[in-house]
């Protein structure tokens, strides 16, 4: 049996961001854009592997 889900309108979309630690962070006030760290510098570069 399939539990019932909560619909929700496509009008207000529900966005939930999680942190490294699998919280879920709060939203902020919209200052953070000026402290925000770019993807570029928040992914590292894989290993290189021997083959």
């Amino acid at each position: 049996m399939e539990m019932p889900r909560n619909e929700r309108s496509p009008e207000n979309p529900q966005i939930l961001v999680v942190g490294q630690d699998g919280m879920a962070l709060t939203g902020g006030n919209g200052d953070e854009d000026s402290r925000e760290i770019p993807v570029t510098e928040q992914v590292e570069q894989p290993a290189k592997v021997m083959r």
